[in-house]
């Protein structure tokens, strides 16, 4: 049973809840620390750790979503992993982070597809997932990091022969 507002019961749970996101938010960001060093990624993938970072890219907290797409960021950088991050459903929520407002969510987004973008058969997914409008709107960013992030991923899905 939840409590009613203005209750103390209620006061309690919103401070738990708030704790929870919180706690989230430290151990994506501790998963996102992993994830940078090259000899983490294949463990991570065997522990599965993508599944439930999708769910991070789902949170209704900014800072939640940028950890996670921090963790897509560093994981796609190598080829077999962008596959399985591909396979495993992450594109559409990726490509709804690009219309996210805040600015370090768009980055880390962009900044993933990027890195996906890089490999040739990742290209088809990306595109048909519906990256280029988003990532042509991109390129007017007041943020130059995301203009470039957009802007490389668009070169590189405009190698893509199947548009």
């Amino acid at each position: 049973p939840t409590a009613a507002e203005g209750e103390p019961e209620y006061e309690a749970q919103i401070a738990a809840y708030k704790q929870s996101l919180k706690v989230q938010e430290q151990a994506a960001g501790a998963m996102r620390n992993l994830s940078m060093h090259a000899e983490n990624k294949g463990k991570l993938v065997s522990l599965g750790v993508i599944p439930p970072t999708l769910l991070l890219l789902q949170s209704g907290e900014t800072a939640i979503q940028e950890q996670g797409a921090g963790i897509l960021r560093n994981m796609s950088v190598s080829a077999p992993h962008g596959a399985i991050i591909i396979s495993d459903g992450a594109v559409p929520y990726l490509v709804s982070l690009l219309r996210v407002p805040d600015l370090k969510v768009q980055e880390q987004a962009a900044a993933t597809l990027r890195n996906l973008s890089a490999t040739p058969e990742n290209r088809p997914a990306l595109v048909q997932a519906g990256t280029l409008p988003l990532l042509i709107e991109l390129l007017s960013s007041p943020e130059e990091k995301i203009q470039e992030q957009a802007g490389v991923a668009l070169r590189n899905l405009s190698d893509q022969v199947d548009h």
